[in-house]
């Protein structure tokens, strides 16, 4: 038995299993961080819908009565609000990750900036949600001449507000579900390939 021929063999197999790890872990790296990018343009996406909503809102509330005006500021104010939340913690995710520097910690750090954007959206929307509704629907009232007073003593139209606040919880549920089926799949795949990291 030729101690040395064993020893050159089995280091020439410790050197050509590191290279693929080398390679693997390199490959996770990268579609790690295509993976950000694709959450990170769903974000962005978002944020300029929220946007364009925000916009049409603060057009109603220069075009408005006097009496219909203070409710669409206040939506406007609520989607600004959660605009301003979102876009601050969206600052937390890099945009500009270095291929070389991706470790494990970056992309988990990246992972729960994206995670707590969506958390302050759920959060937002919890509150916001609910209400839009009723808002409308005295919007569209006093849009046709009655009084805020009137309709809130009105039992009828109490019903129907309440009615139209209880519809916000499957619209929750509904917006939840969306956001699983936007972002769900591409948050599963970055953890799996941060559990393969660590492996």
């Amino acid at each position: 038995m030729d101690l040395q021929n064993e020893w050159n063999q089995m280091n020439n197999e410790v050197v050509a299993n590191s290279d693929n790890l080398g390679i693997a872990g390199a490959k996770l790296k990268t579609e790690s961080l295509s993976v950000l990018s694709q959450i990170r343009k769903r974000l962005n996406v978002k944020l300029m819908w929220a946007r364009g909503i925000s916009l049409l809102f603060f057009i109603g509330f220069i075009f408005a009565d006097a009496q219909v005006r203070y409710w669409i500021l206040a939506v406007f104010l609520a989607y600004g609000l959660g605009i301003y939340l979102s876009k601050k913690q969206m600052k937390t995710i890099k945009y500009d990750l270095d291929f070389a520097e991706a470790t494990k910690t970056i992309l988990t750090e990246q992972l729960r900036a994206i995670q707590q954007t969506l958390k302050i959206e759920k959060v937002w929307g919890l509150f916001v949600i609910p209400f839009m509704g009723p808002v409308g629907f005295m919007v569209s009232n006093l849009a046709k001449g009655k009084e805020a007073v009137a309709i809130l003593s009105d039992p009828k139209m109490l019903a129907i507000i309440i009615g139209l606040a209880l519809l916000g919880v499957p619209l929750i549920y509904l917006s939840e579900k969306m956001n699983n089926k936007a972002f769900g799949a591409y948050l599963a795949k970055l953890e799996s390939q941060l559990e393969q990291m660590e492996a």
